[in-house]
């Protein structure tokens, strides 16, 4: 006995199937598409963004990383022209100290003062240690031209362009790692106006509100200069198209975020109704056929 609601099931199945490919294909060469502004948060978290070994400053330092994340609507630099933009590896041992953490790998250029995580080595005869959060690759300025990472101690401007200069982006945090005492970090916006704003942060004014400090030794105690973190939050009424972080000397950059325009194409909402109204005449006719 032939089970004709089984065949009719079957049928329309298949038919759906060839109708959907077949409308589908039509409408692709026949639909006009739009644009739609989105919001896209970009979070640039310990500078780990899909990077080859071979490509990576940290296995190759001579590797160019101004434009490593253009795609990201940001290009990078600094205002040296002897230097470099390179990463150094923050998950390190200091040298003739430890590491609590198991890092086994020497920070490189003696730069004890860059190790994140929790740690302790010798500092002026005594004892120091401390306790952050672990950053892994973090951005500096390179201070020579050798093949070990070792930060401009110095100092110097790291600038941050950002690639729409028609929209520019709401800049809201920056992450920063080893401020030198007795200095003042500056950060210079320039907003969408050409207008510009410089703001300046000592180390020892914990109760600037768009400071937060993320550093204690091990006792529980404040850790306000080498490796020091500190997190950075920025409220603009306008959208930035530059930063500019101003180190008074050694430092590092260990993350930024900011929220970009970017645009994403939508078909237009007849082709998709044409779809839908093809699909569902296909299933009505098979099933009065099955009948």
């Amino acid at each position: 006995m032939i089970n004709l609601k089984r065949i009719s099931t079957v049928a329309v199945v298949t038919a759906i199937a060839t109708m959907s490919s077949f409308t589908n294909i039509n409408s692709a060469k026949a639909a006009t598409f739009e644009y739609e502004d989105r919001q896209e948060n970009i979070f640039f978290d310990r500078f780990d963004i899909s990077l080859t070994a071979d490509k990576n400053p940290i296995s190759n330092p001579e590797y160019k990383i101004d434009n490593l994340w253009e795609s990201y609507g940001v290009k990078m630099r600094t205002n040296l022209a002897d230097k470099k933009l390179w990463l150094y590896d923050s998950y390190c041992k200091p040298g003739g100290g430890t590491s609590f953490n198991g890092f086994s790998n020497t920070c490189t250029g003696g730069d004890k003062d860059l190790a994140t995580g929790k740690g302790s080595y010798t500092k002026n005869g005594s004892l120091y240690d401390y306790e952050s959060p672990g950053q892994g690759k973090v951005l500096i300025i390179q201070e020579n031209g050798n093949q070990t990472p070792d930060d401009n101690g110095s100092g110097g401007k790291i600038i941050l362009d950002f690639t729409d200069k028609n929209n520019g982006v709401l800049f809201q945090e920056l992450g920063f790692l080893d401020f030198d005492e007795n200095k003042e970090i500056k950060f210079n916006f320039t907003f969408i106006d050409d207008s510009k704003q410089t703001l300046t942060f000592n180390g020892d004014d914990r109760s600037n509100p768009m400071a937060e400090l993320l550093s204690t030794d091990h006792n529980g105690n404040e850790l306000i200069g080498d490796n020091s973190q500190w997190k950075f939050k920025f409220d603009f009424d306008k959208r930035v198209t530059k930063a500019k972080v101003i180190l008074p000397g050694s430092g590092a950059i260990t993350y930024f975020k900011y929220e970009r325009k970017t645009k994403r194409r939508v078909p237009e909402p007849t082709s998709a109704l044409g779809v839908v109204v093809g699909l569902f005449g296909g299933v009505s006719l098979i099933k009065r056929k099955g009948k």
